[in-house]
Order: C-alpha cells, then sequence, then structure tokens
C-alpha cells in the first residue's frame, strides 16, 4: 500500500502531466486496523485525473459481481457507452437487490 505523500505525489504528477490515472481499490473497504488506512487517490483528485473502480464482491456477495466506477464525467459518460455497445447493462436483479442490502443494512 503506498504512503499518503506518495499518493500525493502521484496526484501532483498526473495534473502535472495531464494522465489519466486509473485506481483500482477491490479491497479498500476491508480494515482490520484503521491506523493502517490512507485515502485512495480519488477522494485527493475533485474528479479531474483518477478514475476509481471497486466493487461489491468483496464485502458483500462474492457471486454478485457488481461494481462501480467514479471519475472524471467525460471518461465515465465514454465507457457507458462502450458497456451499452457491448451488453446493453449488468443484470438488473442483482442491481435492485443490492441496492435493497444497502439503503436496509449497515455494511460497517
Amino acid at each position: 500500500m503506498w504512503s499518503l505523500e506518495r499518493r500525493k505525489q502521484l496526484i501532483k504528477l498526473a495534473k502535472k502531466h495531464h494522465v489519466i490515472v486509473f485506481e483500482d481499490d477491490p479491497y479498500g473497504d476491508i480494515k482490520f486496523d484503521e491506523a493502517d488506512t490512507v485515502p485512495p487517490l480519488a477522494s485527493m483528485d475533485n474528479n479531474e485525473y483518477v478514475v476509481y473502480t471497486s466493487t461489491f464482491s468483496k464485502t458483500v456477495v462474492p457471486a454478485m459481481r457488481t461494481g462501480w466506477i467514479a471519475g472524471p464525467y467525460q471518461i465515465i459518460r465514454m465507457m457507458a457507452q462502450a458497456k451499452q455497445a457491448t451488453d446493453l447493462h449488468t443484470n438488473s436483479l442483482t442491481q435492485h437487490a443490492l441496492v435493497h442490502l444497502m439503503k436496509e443494512f449497515d455494511l460497517d
């Protein structure tokens, strides 16, 4: 895991060189010691250069394979269009079940 200082440096470099950083964080919500956690790169970026992705399959239901992504609007829009062109949408039933679970259950 990168230190907070190293993460800040990466954000500075991304901004300086106008480079997109893809942060894949499937295990970010799994913590054993709060003192060992550092914030995701995306939380230091203001949706400019970091595309952040994670999944519910590591913390909620392993077989669900439902994830999410956040980042600059233009990039997310292009990714959504590409996904729609390949498979229309993710399974609606599992998405609705996940929404219900997240509203009614305290994951922490």
